[in-house]
């Protein structure tokens, strides 16, 4: 019965233990998505300030094409 009873610490003990690690690993997952989720966030952003700026740019564009136009016929 004393055996019995050791070998059933041992494996109560091996359970909580990988229960444990599992939190443990579960722990840097969610940390990892996190992270993840904040450089998506990041790039998304990069994205969006990329785009309007060009977009910016176009509409800009015509407003710069009469002056660049004069001043290449200035030059010739």
């Amino acid at each position: 019965m004393h055996l019995w009873a050791g070998s059933l610490e041992v494996v109560v003990g091996q359970k909580f233990k990988h229960k444990r690690g599992l939190a443990k690993a579960s722990g840097v997952k969610d940390l990892a998505r996190v992270f993840a989720a904040a450089i998506a966030v990041s790039i998304v952003m990069v994205v969006l300030v990329l785009m309007i700026y060009w977009i910016q740019s176009i509409l800009e564009f015509p407003k710069h094409f009469p002056a660049a136009i004069l001043t290449l016929l200035r030059a010739v």
